[in-house]
């Protein structure tokens, strides 16, 4: 595997960096303390080895704290034929990308990204060498787990000139059936944890899949929020537009109106007009002798005709007008009409979703409450258990030490018996066939007796002394105080004492962690 480039941005005290790796031979970033130079090793091992969404602490403490951004980590990658660019945001909009350069050209987001490059890595790169060789400051200096790196002993073993056979393959094999028969019976039935594990396996790709639909709807939710605001600001614009045209048409209709108003004048000049060729008709025929008043009223009356005629073109104009914009006013008022619904219809939707999404949120602070009171439950079932405390876990290590050095001092005092046959013998040694060849001394050390059998000759049987006797006494006495000591701690010996305690410490710490947690979220 080769690091190409790597880039840093929003991580811890580093606003942005970025460090090209020389394809040959050894790069070395320099430069004063607490400048960020460890964080570039700390950086490629999270791109690695954690999700974009974890909350892990190491996690957590990589956060700026001078502003308020997401830590993000981008590299330039090759290994194998591949050669990608792989990139996570943590924190804020945390998010993984992989983009694939070579042999083919892929794009992968999210769990998938994460895992693609996490099987890459298992297929082209020796995980366990890689964790082996990494060392981080300020972390003590310790040999690395060999057996988790193959490649590393072997390349050891070739260094030393030991063959690779005989007893690491040996170990290999032992190591092998006995993860064998961790899991399977001499039958070949699987046992319990492996039946159990298998359920758990399922159970989890269950929830695996549940989560990945509840994802896929959230998804899908916010696509369709997105349509709904883009159709709301659509309609918006539509409903501007519509208002604008309303009060253009308003403005047309009180020209109309005015207009109106001026042709029913005229109507009524009119009509008034008519009344008068009337009475002056009237006038003429009751007083056809005068020829003056004839005339004048003749006179007028054609007059009055004209300037009828002259106004009722304009007035049959204006009637069309009118109509005309009566019906332009109408199509508005409808246009607006259907504007308002759309808005209403557009709002209910809007409020339909702030709700589901109000309603999802309860939802998860309803499951974050159970999940803490089953964490507290937990809790408060370790402090429930037996009583435990320092005074009980040093009484039971004194008590173990005691047995222990009282069976180092029995092994170490009791008598010794060594046989060295001249010739091979095959004897009974406590009941046991052993073959001793001639000249080879086999010793013995007696903590209560020793029987001896040489078929066909005799027996001889060796007896420890009261020094022995009384020492298995001391023992004894000590073996008994330590199960007494563990049986009322309820553990089985000084590890699990001390573990039991750690487990109470724990739990009081969870306890009032969870309590805090669970405050917040009711």
């Amino acid at each position: 595997m080769k690091i190409r480039r790597l880039v840093l941005r929003n991580y811890r005290g580093v606003a942005e960096r970025e460090v090209e790796f020389a394809d040959t031979g050894v790069t070395i970033v320099e430069g004063p303390n607490e400048i960020g130079k460890s964080s570039l090793a700390e950086a490629i091992e999270l791109l690695f080895e954690e999700r974009d969404d974890t909350g892990k602490q190491r996690v957590r403490e990589i956060k700026p704290v001078d502003r308020d951004a997401g830590a993000e980590v981008e590299a330039d990658i090759e290994v194998g034929p591949y050669r990608f660019t792989y990139a996570k945001t943590f924190h804020r909009k945390s998010q993984t990308h992989l983009a694939i350069h070579a042999p083919r050209v892929e794009t992968l987001t999210g769990r998938e990204a994460h895992d693609r490059v996490r099987a890459l890595l298992e297929q082209h790169v020796d995980v366990s060498l890689w964790r082996a060789l990494r060392i981080v400051q300020g972390s003590p200096l310790a040999q690395p787990e060999l057996g988790e790196a193959a490649s590393l002993a072997a390349a050891l073993d070739r260094a030393a000139g030991v063959d690779a056979g005989g007893e690491r393959e040996q170990s290999l094999f032992d190591r092998a059936r006995a993860e064998y028969e961790e899991y399977f019976t001499a039958t070949g039935r699987p046992k319990r944890p492996r039946v159990d594990a298998e359920k758990a396996l399922d159970a989890a790709r269950d929830e695996e899949m549940r989560l990945r639909e509840r994802l896929d709807a959230l998804e899908r939710d916010v696509e369709t929020e997105a349509a709904l605001r883009r159709e709301v600001a659509s309609l918006e614009s539509a409903g501007a537009a519509g208002r604008v045209a309303l009060r253009e048409a308003e403005a047309r209709l009180d020209a109309i109106q005015a207009e109106r108003e001026a042709g029913l004048r005229l109507e009524a000049k009119l009509e008034a007009a008519r009344g008068c060729e009337t009475e002056a008709l009237q006038n003429t025929r009751q007083r056809g002798q005068l020829v003056t008043g004839y005339a004048t009223a003749q006179l007028e009356l054609e007059n009055l005709a004209e300037e009828l005629e002259n106004e009722e073109p304009a007035h049959i104009a204006a009637n069309a007008e009118l109509r005309t914009a009566e019906e332009r006013l109408e199509a508005a008022v409808e246009e607006r009409e259907a504007s308002d619904a759309l808005v209403k219809r557009a709002r209910r939707d809007v409020a339909l979703r702030r709700g589901e999404r109000k309603l999802s949120e309860l939802r998860e602070r309803v499951e974050r409450i159970a999940h803490e009171r089953e964490e507290l439950e937990r809790a408060r079932e370790v402090l429930a258990g037996p009583p435990i405390d320092e005074a009980t876990v040093e009484a039971i290590q004194n008590a173990q030490l005691a047995v222990e050095r009282g069976t180092a001092r029995l092994a170490a005092e009791g008598p010794v018996v060594e046989v060295r046959p001249e010739i091979d013998l095959e004897l009974m040694v406590d009941g046991h066939r052993e073959r001793i060849p001639a000249g080879v001394a086999v010793e013995q050390r007696i903590a209560e007796s020793w029987l001896l059998s040489i078929p066909g000759v005799g027996e001889v049987r060796v007896v420890a002394g009261a020094g022995v006797t009384e020492q298995r006494k001391i023992l004894e006495q000590a073996r008994t105080e330590l199960r007494t000591l563990c049986m009322e701690a309820d553990v089985a010996d000084h590890a699990g004492a001390v573990a039991a305690l750690a487990a109470r410490h724990a739990a009081a710490a969870e306890i009032e962690r969870s309590e805090q947690r669970l405050a917040r979220a009711l």
